[in-house]
Protein backbone atom coordinates (compact mmCIF):
# COMPACT_ATOMS: atom_id res chain seq x y z
CA UNK A 1 0.00 0.00 0.00
CA UNK A 2 1.15 3.53 -0.69
CA UNK A 3 2.31 5.62 2.26
CA UNK A 4 -0.56 8.10 1.81
CA UNK A 5 -3.30 5.48 1.68
CA UNK A 6 -5.76 5.98 4.55
CA UNK A 7 -5.54 3.25 7.16
CA UNK A 8 -9.21 3.49 8.10
CA UNK A 9 -12.42 4.12 6.13
CA UNK A 10 -12.54 7.67 7.52
CA UNK A 11 -9.28 9.63 7.57
CA UNK A 12 -9.59 13.28 8.64
CA UNK A 13 -6.75 15.82 8.70
CA UNK A 14 -7.60 19.14 10.38
CA UNK A 15 -5.51 22.13 9.26
CA UNK A 16 -6.98 25.38 10.59
CA UNK A 17 -6.16 28.63 8.79
CA UNK A 18 -6.86 30.53 12.01
CA UNK A 19 -7.50 29.82 15.67
CA UNK A 20 -10.65 27.76 16.17
CA UNK A 21 -12.12 25.46 18.77
CA UNK A 22 -12.64 21.91 17.55
CA UNK A 23 -14.23 18.79 19.01
CA UNK A 24 -13.98 15.53 17.10
CA UNK A 25 -15.20 12.11 18.13
CA UNK A 26 -14.33 8.95 16.21
CA UNK A 27 -16.64 5.96 16.55
CA UNK A 28 -18.09 7.47 19.72
CA UNK A 29 -14.76 8.22 21.43
CA UNK A 30 -13.63 11.82 21.92
CA UNK A 31 -10.32 12.34 20.11
CA UNK A 32 -9.93 16.14 19.98
CA UNK A 33 -11.52 18.79 22.22
CA UNK A 34 -9.40 21.91 22.23
CA UNK A 35 -8.45 25.11 20.49
CA UNK A 36 -6.31 24.60 17.41
CA UNK A 37 -3.95 27.25 16.06
CA UNK A 38 -3.28 28.22 12.46
CA UNK A 39 -0.79 25.85 10.88
CA UNK A 40 -1.47 23.04 13.34
CA UNK A 41 -2.19 19.62 11.84
CA UNK A 42 -4.29 17.00 13.63
CA UNK A 43 -5.22 13.59 12.20
CA UNK A 44 -8.22 11.53 13.31
CA UNK A 45 -9.18 8.11 11.96
CA UNK A 46 -12.46 6.27 12.38
CA UNK A 47 -13.98 3.03 11.14
CA UNK A 48 -17.65 4.05 11.15
CA UNK A 49 -18.36 7.65 12.18
CA UNK A 50 -16.73 11.03 12.70
CA UNK A 51 -18.60 13.74 14.57
CA UNK A 52 -17.21 17.26 14.35
CA UNK A 53 -18.13 20.47 16.17
CA UNK A 54 -16.15 23.58 15.26
CA UNK A 55 -16.33 27.13 16.55
CA UNK A 56 -15.47 29.57 13.76
CA UNK A 57 -16.16 27.13 10.95
CA UNK A 58 -14.62 29.55 8.45
CA UNK A 59 -11.18 28.99 9.99
CA UNK A 60 -11.20 25.21 9.69
CA UNK A 61 -9.63 23.70 6.61
CA UNK A 62 -9.50 19.93 6.41
CA UNK A 63 -8.84 16.93 4.21
CA UNK A 64 -11.07 13.88 4.20
CA UNK A 65 -9.68 10.62 2.84
CA UNK A 66 -6.91 12.49 1.06
CA UNK A 67 -9.04 15.13 -0.65
CA UNK A 68 -9.74 18.74 0.38
CA UNK A 69 -12.96 19.16 2.34
CA UNK A 70 -15.79 21.56 1.64
CA UNK A 71 -16.25 24.37 4.20
CA UNK A 72 -18.38 23.23 7.13
CA UNK A 73 -19.78 26.72 7.69
CA UNK A 74 -19.24 30.45 7.60
CA UNK A 75 -16.61 32.47 9.45
CA UNK A 76 -17.54 33.10 13.07
CA UNK A 77 -20.24 30.41 13.06
CA UNK A 78 -20.43 27.12 14.96
CA UNK A 79 -20.84 24.14 12.66
CA UNK A 80 -21.56 20.48 13.29
CA UNK A 81 -21.03 17.57 10.93
CA UNK A 82 -21.42 13.82 11.12
CA UNK A 83 -19.47 11.88 8.52
CA UNK A 84 -19.92 8.18 7.77
CA UNK A 85 -18.28 6.28 4.87
CA UNK A 86 -21.39 6.64 2.68
CA UNK A 87 -21.42 10.45 3.06
CA UNK A 88 -17.71 11.11 2.43
CA UNK A 89 -18.29 12.46 -1.12
CA UNK A 90 -20.71 15.09 0.25
CA UNK A 91 -17.87 16.58 2.34
CA UNK A 92 -15.14 16.48 -0.31
CA UNK A 93 -14.48 19.43 -2.62
CA UNK A 94 -15.00 18.64 -6.31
Amino acid sequence: AAADTPKAPLYLVLQPSGTCWVQVSADGQMRVARELSAGERVTVEAAERLQIVVGDAGSLAYELNGRPGKPLGAAGRVARATIVPATVPQFQAP
